[in-house]
């Protein structure tokens, strides 16, 4: 899912990580991904093992340099399933499970 804020001329990209287990895990993932040049902010949710990367809109920040830098250090990536989403309207998500 890429999304375009003519305002504020930044692009937002979804992901899904796995392999996150604490607080940690998230601030390695965060440091990491904000190291690579032209993303401008990062925010990693552990609970639902998301993670929103905004990038400048000249930037040539490709999708799968954030992949790489993810699993570099040892955690899964992809780019987020926006149909898997919202297939699945419950609070609560256990793997693929609906709860």
């Amino acid at each position: 899912m890429l999304e375009r804020s003519d305002t504020m001329s930044k692009k937002k990209q979804e992901f899904d990580i796995t392999g996150m287990h604490c607080a940690a895990c998230v601030k390695r993932v965060e440091n990491v991904v904000s190291k690579i040049d032209g993303v401008e902010s990062v925010k990693v949710n552990l609970l639902t093992r998301k993670g929103s990367v905004e990038y400048k809109d000249s930037s040539t920040v490709e999708p799968q340099q954030i992949i790489d830098a993810i699993t570099n250090i040892g955690f899964g990536a992809t780019e987020a399933d926006e149909t898997k989403q919202d297939s699945c309207k419950s609070v609560y998500k256990l793997d693929d499970i609906c709860l």
